[in-house]
C-alpha cells in the first residue's frame, strides 16, 4: 500500500451527499488525499460466458491480434426486397450484380488484401438475440468471392463490389423464386460472408439501406437496363460469429467463469468487447479506509488506471464502465433483470438522492495524460456505510453492442513500472 498524504490550501463550501455527512453550506475545511495501490487494489482477468452479436452491423475477416491470438469472424445476413415480385418479367435475362456497402468499423491491417467468400445460409435466421458463439450453417461451396483493400475505399462513401454469382443465385430468371415474396423467403435464406485464411483484417458495414445487392437485367423483347435492389434484412435478422484463438497466458481462458491472475499475465489485465474477456477490480482497502477515516467525510474517490497500448486500432473506443459483481462471476441484477452499475459521479444530478440504487452508468474517457480515471464516491460512500456489499465489480467496454473488435490493455499492480499501475485516490475532509 502506497500511502500520500498532501493538505491542499482550499475550502469546500458546499452542500454535498457525497461524503459520510452532509455538510452545512458554507462549511469550510482542508483536503487532504490519500493513495491507495498494489495489494489493496485486487484484479483478476475472467471471461464471461456469452457475449451479444452486434445488432447494428455485421462483422468479417481473419486477422492476428498481438494480444489475443487470431481472430475470425464470420457474418450471417438475410435478404429482402420491396420490389412487386408478382409482376417480375419471366423473361429477364442478368446482366450484372453489384454489392454495394458503408464501412461501419476496421481493425487490423487496412493496406493488406482480403478476401471473402459468399455462401448461401442452409437455414433461415430467427428472430431472436444472437450470441457471438453462435455459428450459422451455409452451403459449403460459395457462390461467389470478392476482395476487399479497406484502405482503397476509406472517404470514398461506399465500397461496390462485383457478385455475378450471387446475382445469379437469387435472379435464377424463369423460376418460382422471384414470382413472389414469399417464394423469395422460402428459397433465398440468406448469405454467409466467410474470411479466407488470410491474416490481415475485421471489418463490418451497416445492415440499414445503405448497404445492398443490385442486380441489373433486361428482358429479351426490351434491352432497357433494370434493376432489381435486395436489402439486408433490417429487422435484427442478421447476427456475426467470433472465434478467437487465445495465446500465451491468456489460452487458460476457455469457458465462462475461468479466471487469471494478472501476475499471470505480466502485469496486465484485459477487456476485449467481442472475446468476452473482463477484467473483475476488488477493494479489500475499503474496509481499512473506513476505519483510518475515523468518521471524517469523504468528498472524492476516483480510481486511475494507464492503458499499455494506446494505438489505434487497439484501443476500446467508446469507454469503459463497472458492472456491480454478484460474487459468482456474474453481474449482479435488479428484480427487473437490469444490471447494477457503479455510478459515475461524474453524472449526479439535482434529483439524485442519497441511497438511491446505483442503477444507472456513465464511461470514463482518458485524460490528456494518457490516464483513465473514473470518480466511484458514491460506489465507496455505500460500501463504507454498509448500503452495499464488497463484492467488486467487473469493467466491461460501454456498450454491449456495436462496440466493434476492440480491447484494451491496462496496467495492474503486478506492472514493473509501479508509477502506472492502478491507484484509488480518496479525497477527505479534515475538520
Amino acid at each position: 500500500m502506497i500511502g500520500i498524504i498532501l493538505i491542499s490550501f482550499f475550502s469546500c463550501n458546499e452542500s454535498s451527499e457525497l461524503g459520510l455527512g452532509t455538510l452545512p453550506s458554507g462549511d469550510k475545511g482542508s483536503v487532504l488525499f490519500t493513495e491507495y495501490s498494489d495489494d489493496d487494489i485486487t484484479i483478476t482477468n475472467l471471461l464471461l460466458d456469452s457475449v451479444f452479436s452486434p445488432t447494428g452491423a455485421v462483422f468479417m475477416g481473419k486477422m492476428q491480434d498481438p494480444e489475443l491470438g487470431t481472430i475470425t469472424m464470420e457474418g450471417y445476413m438475410g435478404l429482402r426486397t420491396n420490389a412487386n415480385l408478382s409482376t417480375f418479367p419471366a423473361d429477364a435475362i442478368l446482366d450484372s450484380t453489384q454489392l454495394r456497402f458503408g464501412l461501419d468499423s476496421q481493425y487490423g491491417d487496412s493496406t493488406a488484401q482480403q478476401k471473402i467468400y459468399v455462401h448461401m445460409l442452409s437455414d433461415t435466421l430467427p428472430i431472436k438475440n444472437f450470441y457471438l458463439f453462435e455459428k450459422r450453417a451455409y452451403e459449403p461451396i460459395p457462390v461467389d468471392t470478392f476482395s476487399i483493400r479497406i484502405a482503397d475505399g476509406y472517404n470514398k462513401g461506399y465500397y461496390y463490389k462485383r457478385v455475378d454469382g450471387l446475382g445469379r443465385k437469387i435472379f435464377n430468371a424463369g423460376s418460382a423464386v422471384l414470382t413472389s415474396i414469399e417464394n423469395f423467403n422460402l428459397t433465398m435464406k440468406g448469405v454467409a460472408f466467410v474470411p479466407d485464411n488470410a491474416n490481415s483484417s475485421l471489418f463490418s458495414f451497416d445492415t440499414d439501406v445503405s448497404s445492398q445487392i443490385e442486380c441489373f437485367y433486361h428482358t429479351a423483347t426490351d434491352s432497357t437496363k433494370k434493376s432489381l435492389t435486395f436489402l439486408f434484412n433490417t429487422d435484427n435478422i442478421h447476427c456475426s460469429y467470433f472465434k478467437a484463438d487465445l495465446i500465451g497466458a491468456l489460452a487458460s481462458l476457455s469457458k465462462y467463469g475461468d479466471t487469471l491472475s494478472t501476475a499471470a499475465t505480466g502485469g496486465k489485465f484485459y477487456i476485449h468487447s467481442f472475446r468476452g474477456i473482463r477484467s473483475l477490480f476488488r477493494l479489500p482497502v475499503l474496509d481499512k479506509i473506513k476505519k483510518d477515516l475515523n468518521g471524517r467525510i469523504i468528498s472524492k474517490a476516483e480510481l486511475i488506471i494507464t492503458p499499455l497500448n494506446y494505438d489505434f486500432p487497439y484501443i476500446t473506443h467508446r469507454g469503459i464502465v463497472g458492472g456491480i459483481h454478484d460474487g459468482n462471476y456474474r453481474f449482479s441484477k435488479s428484480s427487473t433483470g437490469n444490471n447494477y452499475y457503479v455510478y459515475s459521479d461524474l453524472q449526479i444530478t439535482a434529483g439524485y438522492t442519497q441511497g438511491a440504487d446505483l442503477n444507472s452508468f456513465y464511461s470514463f474517457y482518458p485524460n490528456s495524460s494518457n490516464v483513465w480515471e473514473m470518480n466511484i464516491t458514491t460506489y465507496v460512500n455505500q460500501i463504507i456505510n454498509g448500503k452495499r456489499s464488497n463484492t467488486g465489480f467487473i469493467m466491461f467496454p460501454f456498450s454491449f453492442s456495436s462496440e466493434g473488435v476492440r480491447r484494451t490493455v491496462f496496467a495492474s499492480g503486478e506492472h514493473p513500472n509501479q508509477s502506472i499501475r492502478p491507484r484509488l485516490r480518496v479525497y477527505y475532509l479534515n475538520p
